[in-house]
């Protein structure tokens, strides 16, 4: 969606550059180009005011296309003196309490760029577009975004140098968040991040926060925490806020209750477990990929019991050790472990789990495989 606001904004640029002294003519040419780029779609702008060799500005900008699409625009102002004209540069380019709707129900939101007719960028070079309170709202068949945003981007870098960003709702693939907010300036510069609920598939937390910086477009959060699981988390992670950027996160558990965990994940009629459990995790990756996943975590204090109840997974258990079936279920019916630890590792696109128990009836190990998690 940014790239839509960039090549509004310089097309407009281009527009007012060359009709610097006569509103009219900047409306109607204006209207002309947004129809070009937005094919098949209405647009109106109601007015233009200049200043010459300082500022255009255009009011009250409709874009349509039903039920695809509608841009509600009351302001664009772009900024300017001569001398930046004069080196074909742009100072800055504002759009003030804007408001879009998209709507692709049985489409993906990248097939959006169907309806655009974008050219070359031209000679001119933006130096900042500005977004004052945007109203964002998308409904695609893989993303439901309901947001309002303020923020200043480099169009050159594309980078942000600021954001103020609040998030209704957020759902995408196995993703849903409700009730977030970032805000963050520059490097220098102390925000907040904050989720109120965040789930994927079926794990989730809750009251997520950390303090937040905004540096070459990548938001840092040295001081997460939250809730999972009635446990605790904490740790630090870094995002880049661009489409397919890196993202890290390294966090550490502390009393995560596993009758819970087996509760939130919808497990019991496969197997209970009680207990505590502690450890930490590292994950990495690029966009929506999953690139590394290490972590290790121990069961705290007094043990638990666990009993494994999916005779499909002790079949499975029974063949690769070759052990007889029915000793694995007696042996996994009340089993009642002292200490216990649990590895987890990326390898080849499939997610392990070492897991061992150790109990007054012996140990317990179990290898478990999620294959392709991308």
């Amino acid at each position: 969606m940014k790239r839509i606001f960039i090549f509004l904004a310089i097309i407009l640029v281009f527009v007012a550059a060359g009709v610097l002294l006569s509103g009219p003519v900047a409306v109607n040419l204006a209207a002309r180009q947004l129809g070009k780029v937005f094919a098949g779609s209405a647009v109106s702008i109601r007015e233009a005011k200049i200043s010459p060799f300082r500022q255009i500005s255009f009011f009250d900008i409709r874009i349509q296309r039903q039920p695809a699409y509608s841009f509600n625009i009351p302001e664009i102002t772009i900024r300017y003196d001569l001398p930046s004209l004069l080196h074909k540069h742009i100072l800055k380019v504002s759009l003030k309490n804007a408001t879009i709707d998209v709507k692709t129900p049985k489409e993906n939101i990248l097939v959006f760029k169907k309806y655009l007719s974008l050219g070359p960028g031209g000679a001119f070079v933006l130096g900042e577009l500005e977004l004052d309170d945007l109203t964002l709202n998308v409904t695609a068949a893989d993303v439901l975004f309901k947001a309002r945003m303020s923020a200043a981007i480099d169009p050159q870098k594309q980078a942000l140098r600021a954001i103020d960003l609040s998030v209704s709702l957020l759902k995408s693939g196995k993703i849903t968040l409700k009730n977030a907010s970032l805000r963050a300036g520059g490097p220098k510069q102390r925000g907040e991040f904050l989720i109120g609920e965040i789930q994927y598939d079926k794990l989730a937390g809750t009251n997520v926060k950390s303090a937040a910086r905004l540096e070459d477009g990548v938001v840092f959060l040295d001081s997460l925490s939250g809730q999972v699981f009635n446990g605790e988390i904490a740790g630090r992670a870094n995002l880049g806020l661009s489409a397919g950027s890196p993202y890290f996160a390294h966090v550490k558990a502390v009393a995560l209750n596993m009758e819970n965990a087996v509760d939130d994940l919808k497990l019991k009629e496969k197997f209970t477990i009680s207990g505590l459990m502690g450890g930490e995790v590292t994950i990495a990756g690029r966009g929506a990929r999953l690139d590394k996943l290490d972590g290790e975590f121990a069961m705290m204090e007094d043990g638990g019991v666990l009993v494994i109840r999916d005779t499909r997974f002790l079949e499975n258990l029974a063949s690769g050790t070759n052990q007889p079936l029915d000793l694995l279920v007696e042996s996994f019916r009340n089993y009642r472990y002292n200490t216990g630890a649990v590895a987890v590792k990326l390898k080849e696109g499939n997610i392990h789990c070492d897991v061992a128990f150790d109990g007054e009836a012996g140990k317990r190990d179990l290898n478990i495989t999620l294959h392709n998690i991308h």
